[in-house]
């Protein structure tokens, strides 16, 4: 995932509080594989599962768990995305994606 200004983005929230970013790529057969990222918001910052969102100011940061680093995506600034048309389609083709538990 590239991290550029105003990069649109797919907020997945599980039922603890934990963010993900949806994914999606594709292989040299042009199968499309869909995952996830996990990312924070800044302390105080909520937001509702399955919000698209236009990044303004990013980083990857981490932590350790277990002797192991655990990275995500710090989002400082985001402007939020009303749903397009489209939109729908992409939420139903993402909803079964796996979510990231920590």
């Amino acid at each position: 995932m590239h991290i550029r200004e105003n990069e649109e983005v797919i907020i997945f929230k599980n039922d603890k509080d934990y963010y993900s970013i949806g994914l999606s790529r594709k292989d040299r057969n042009n199968q499309i594989f869909y995952g996830y990222f996990p990312c924070q918001f800044k302390k105080g910052e909520s937001v509702a599962n399955k919000t698209r969102i236009k990044l303004k100011n990013a980083f990857i940061s981490f932590y350790i768990k277990d002797d192991k680093t655990m990275p995500y995506l710090m989002i400082l600034n985001y402007e939020e995305i009303k749903e397009k048309e489209n939109y729908s389609k992409i939420k139903d083709e993402m909803e079964n994606l796996p979510f990231w538990n920590q």
